[in-house]
């Protein structure tokens, strides 16, 4: 769970994710490609969510839970570890190590294929 502002963010093993109102309402609830064991990292307007067992790290949009991005690991995510921002770096952990992502300025953000 992550405090985003007046909201509360969740990511469960169920494998949704899930953004709360603080008395409880939920205001959004979206499913992601496996279950999410870690916390997720939120930044300005978006969160991180690095879901086990798939290759594939999942950006959230926190106004609507839409995806707004998909970081690619090459590699399956088996760590519980949450992903981690240290300068302009975010780092996602993997079953052989580190990888590490440039934050991308709104620019940036790719959209995924619909």
């Amino acid at each position: 769970m992550v405090l985003s502002g007046e909201s509360l963010l969740v990511a469960s093993l169920d494998n949704f994710a899930y953004l709360l109102n603080l008395k409880g309402k939920m205001l959004w609830k979206r499913l992601l490609p496996g279950r999410i064991s870690a916390q997720p990292l939120a930044l300005q307007e978006a969160a991180l969510f690095t879901p086990l067992s798939s290759s594939t790290a999942v950006v959230l949009a926190l106004k609507d839970g839409k995806q707004v991005n998909a970081l690619p690991t090459g590699e399956e995510m088996t760590s519980s570890a949450a992903p981690i921002v240290v300068g302009d770096a975010v780092f996602v952990t993997t079953e052989h190590g580190l990888v590490a992502f440039s934050r991308p300025g709104d620019a940036n953000v790719r959209k995924p294929n619909q």
